[in-house]
This record gives C-alpha cells, sequence and structure tokens, in this order.
C-alpha cells in the first residue's frame, strides 16, 4: 500500500507542476488538493497542511469560498492528528464561519462536530454542550429541508407515473378522462 501511495503522491506532484507551468490556477488548486490527501493518507502530515494551505492561496485568487472551505475543514483534522488543539480550534472555526457564508452544509457539520469533539478532548465542556446542540439543531432543521424536497419529489414522481403514456394500451395518457 506504501508503493501506492508513494506513486499518487509523485502523479499528483507531476499533475501539480504541469498545471503551474501551464498557469492554470484553477488546475493546480485541484492538484495541490489531491497531493494534500495522499501526503495525508501517507502520515505525511507536514507537507499535506503545506499543500492545503498553498491551495487556499489560490482559492482565495479564485474567489473559491467554498473549496477553500473544505480544505479547512481538512487542515483542522490534520492539526488534531498531530495533536495541536489550538490552531485546530482556529481553522475549524473559521471554517464554520465561512461554511454558513457559502451555504456548505455538510463542511459546517462536520466542522461542527470535530469542533465540539475537540473540546471534549480539551476538557472544556461548556464550549463542548453548545457546540453539540447546535450541530443537533442544525441537523433537524437540515432532515425538516430533506423531508420536504423528498416529499415534493415522491408527489412530482407520483403524478408523472399517473400522467405518462401506458406501453400496454398504447393509450396517451393514464390521466382520467373526468380530469
Amino acid at each position: 500500500m506504501l508503493q501506492n501511495l508513494d506513486s499518487s503522491i509523485y502523479y499528483c506532484q507531476e499533475i501539480t507542476n504541469v498545471s503551474r507551468e501551464l498557469g492554470s490556477k484553477a488546475q493546480e488548486t485541484v492538484g495541490l488538493k489531491t497531493l494534500a490527501y495522499a501526503y495525508s493518507r501517507a502520515d505525511s502530515i507536514q507537507p499535506a497542511l503545506e499543500c492545503y494551505y498553498e491551495s487556499n492561496l489560490l482559492n482565495d485568487e479564485l474567489g473559491w469560498q467554498r473549496e477553500k472551505c473544505q480544505n479547512l475543514s481538512m487542515i483542522g483534522n490534520l492539526y488534531v492528528r498531530l495533536e495541536e488543539y489550538e490552531p485546530a480550534a482556529k481553522v475549524l472555526v473559521e471554517t464554520i464561519r465561512i461554511a454558513e457564508d457559502v451555504d456548505e452544509k455538510h463542511t459546517f457539520y462536520s466542522a461542527k462536530r470535530m469542533l465540539a469533539g475537540l473540546y471534549i478532548i480539551t476538557e472544556d465542556y461548556d464550549k463542548a454542550e453548545e457546540a453539540y446542540i447546535e450541530t443537533l439543531e442544525w441537523v433537524d432543521t437540515a432532515l425538516i429541508d430533506e423531508a420536504k424536497i423528498g416529499m415534493r419529489a415522491n408527489v412530482y414522481y407520483d403524478c408523472l407515473l399517473y400522467t405518462s403514456p401506458s406501453p400496454r394500451d398504447g393509450l396517451l395518457s393514464r390521466m382520467p378522462s373526468s380530469a
């Protein structure tokens, strides 16, 4: 597996270098993010952090706040792996702020949960409780929204089934004549 990770790191470095040479910032930031992920899988945390930070500089230039937010979440995770809790908390708070601004729900939820766990590790139980409550409130709202979307989708799907042409009888519609 280590050989596969080394190969992945090599190819990601090549993609990033070619993107840099071509002047494609968009492709370069994707290459850096992929390279950071490969480094983190190989437990090379410091190079992974450097790649995520460099990718975020490009994300700022490109105005890609959603991608920046996702990278920050990964950076927070890496700091936790290094047991560097103070920078992890700062990065996660920034992640949450940006996630709210760009409506990045999944990243918002993960960063909130990670921050709550971090507060437990550092024995700041009041902040942990607050973060968990905010996470649960968000989950309730998100589930209600998803349920509404799901109900609308089911009604639409049922209508389509009912009014679609029937292949059995060659009729143009299965809509009752009284409709």
